[in-house]
């Protein structure tokens, strides 16, 4: 049977319609001249080109157009047509001063527009009335203020960043439209006052980002309009010389008030003299805690008890001269504990009980002298640092409590001699002693710690060392640079190991991560025929002359003459009062024979 006239168009328009779009597939892709375009992502690039208008013939489809580093002050109409798949739009970096009210009137499902690093002074009409938008970046620009309907057209934005901008004043409400809003950056602004009017209740706000402003008046109990805050970066925000400020920053209306869902909290950098230790009940979920960089003298006893999730507590460059015993009482959740830079002198024992710290940083502070009990409590310690502090003495007794001690830095203290303190370190891998006045090594000193894998003694006072020192199964760098060496027949083994085909001491070979290997450096003082000389330079052919010479030292010979010259004084002596005796022997018998004979 014939088929009918109707099938065979219908067949031949299905046909024309196959054929046509697998031409399509087979055209060029459009791209605008001085651009790169990635098909499969539908993103068109322009970077650098110094163009001064969009590009009119972008394609239709593009979900992702970049004008980076252009020469824009002005910004026109986008597209002259729809270009109705635009996703996300880059603008930054460029020296737009001004839009038109329809710039982005033909992209109506923008989600992402990044103004970031241009000239703008306030949000342009245009991006007021991009409804569509879910993140919108005007980082970097030079805006002077805000009005209160910049933002009330944008209930779909998730993302605002302000930050770098020329701010100093926010009007109540600015935010308040802003309903699905989750991350808000004003840092790095002027921002003098801060209230719980400015946010409107952000009740989705996850992250608010207010680090380094100029605020000198804080209402108490601003942060009940930020209920459910993850994110508070409070940091070096408060303008020096208003303790009202300070006193208000963490504070919520109602007392049953608190932040269910507060994990992060940075409040460094604001002159804060005490710990607001009260003020953590509102935090009870709290896993990161940052004070530093303020003025805090001491830390209350159980200060950060009530907070059982802490993990991270940062509370470096303070005033803290002092710790009490009790201080992290019953602070068990915390794991790495900041106290770097401060003006502690001394570690009294118990300071570490009630804690099950990983990781410890004491240093740059003024502890001169540890004792047996300083580091009670720490026996799940991995990472200690006591870098430049003013110890002078340390003991095997002071460190035994630290039975899982992985890393140990004392780097830039006053240290003169290593005999046993590191012996029967099980957990040591790393041992740094860098920078201290270490004149002497004892052969064992590091005896029975077979899992250190790095021992730093460069920049010491240091003439010898023993090669059993260092004969440790799994060792694999040790530094001796910038040491005093005394290059004689007891360096000879260092010599020896640094041979390409020597397998006693593979340390020796070891290369560090900045291309510098382990013997770089080692450099003979002395004798006199070694001064100033490499030991590496030292040839095969000349390690006969690394010598050991045994001569009485001129002590030892000043006591020898003193020891001869009060023997021969004493056996004069001895021989002047015999002679003597002999002499009243003789003048007795005389006397007698001479009345004999009378």
């Amino acid at each position: 049977m014939r088929p009918s006239l109707r099938m065979r168009r219908e067949a031949l328009l299905l046909f024309t319609v196959i054929h046509l779009t697998m031409a399509v597939g087979f055209l060029p892709y459009r791209c605008p001249n001085y651009c790169h375009c990635e098909r499969r992502t539908k993103t068109v690039s322009c970077v650098r080109n110094l163009f001064t208008a969009v590009p009119l013939d972008l394609p239709r489809d593009t979900k992702t157009l970049e004008l980076h580093r252009q020469n824009f002050t002005y910004m026109g109409r986008l597209s002259p047509v729809p270009i109705s798949s635009l996703r996300k739009l880059n603008l930054t970096e460029n020296s737009i001063q001004y839009m038109v009210d329809d710039a982005l009137v033909n992209v109506p499902r923008l989600k992402r527009l990044d103004l970031s690093s241009n000239h703008l002074t306030g949000i342009p009409t245009a991006v007021s009335g991009a409804s569509s938008l879910k993140e919108l970046i005007v980082h970097n620009n030079h805006l002077r203020s805000l009005h209160v309907h910049d933002f009330a057209n944008l209930t779909q934005l998730e993302v605002l960043d302000l930050g770098s901008n020329s701010l100093s004043f926010l009007p109540n409400g600015v935010f308040s439209k802003l309903h699905e809003l989750a991350i808000l950056y004003l840092s790095d602004n002027s921002i003098q006052t801060l209230s719980g009017e400015i946010f409107g209740n952000l009740s989705k706000l996850e992250e608010l980002h207010l680090t380094h402003n100029q605020i000198q008046m804080v209402s108490m109990g601003w942060l009940s309009s930020v209920p459910n805050t993850w994110v508070l970066e409070l940091g070096s925000m408060l303008e020096q010389g208003h303790p009202t400020a300070a006193a208000n920053l963490l504070t919520a209306t109602g007392t049953d008030f608190f932040l269910p869902n507060l994990e992060r909290l940075v409040v460094s950098g604001n002159d804060l003299l005490d710990i607001p230790c009260e003020d953590f009940l509102l935090f009870p979920f709290l896993k990161y805690l940052d004070l530093s960089l303020n003025s805090i003298t001491a830390i209350p006893e159980a200060c950060f008890s009530m907070l059982g999730e802490l993990g991270i507590l940062k509370l470096n460059n303070n005033r803290i001269a002092a710790l009490r015993r009790g201080a992290f009482f019953n602070s068990y959740s915390i794991l790495d504990l900041d106290l770097s830079v401060n003006q502690i002198r001394e570690l009294p024992p118990g300071t570490f009980i009630g804690t099950y710290l990983r990781t410890l940083d004491l240093s740059n502070n003024r502890i001169r002298r540890l004792n047996n009990g300083s580091f009670v409590g720490l026996e799940h310690l991995w990472d200690l640092f006591l870098m430049k502090n003013r110890i002078d003495r340390l003991t095997r007794a002071i460190l035994r409590p630290l039975e899982s001690l992985d890393i140990l830095d004392l780097r830039m203290n006053r240290l003169i001699r290593v005999s046993n303190q590191f012996c029967n370190m099980s957990s040591l891998s790393n041992l740094a002693l860098s920078g201290n006045l270490i004149e002497y090594i004892s052969p064992g000193a590091f005896r029975g710690s077979n899992n250190l894998k790095g021992i730093f003694l460069n920049d010491n006072r240091i003439r010898t060392v023993m090669e059993e020192t260092f004969d440790l199964p799994n060792l694999v760098a040790v530094k001796l640079d910038d040491n005093p060496w005394h290059c004689d027949c007891q360096m000879r083994w260092i010599r020896e190991a640094m041979f390409p085909d020597s397998k006693r001491h593979t340390w020796m070979q070891y290369t560090d991560a900045m291309g510098v290997t382990s013997y770089t450096g080692i450099t003979c003082s002395s004798p006199p025929s070694f001064a100033n000389f490499s030991v590496f330079m030292i040839k095969e052919s000349d390690i006969f002359r690394l010598i050991c010479t045994n001569y009485v030292s001129p002590l030892a010979i000043e006591i020898i003459v003193g020891i001869s010259f009060a023997i021969i004084a004493l056996s004069t002596l001895c021989y002047v009062v015999k002679l003597y005796c002999k002499v009243r022997d003789l003048e007795r018998t005389g006397a007698e024979t001479s009345k004999c004979l009378s």
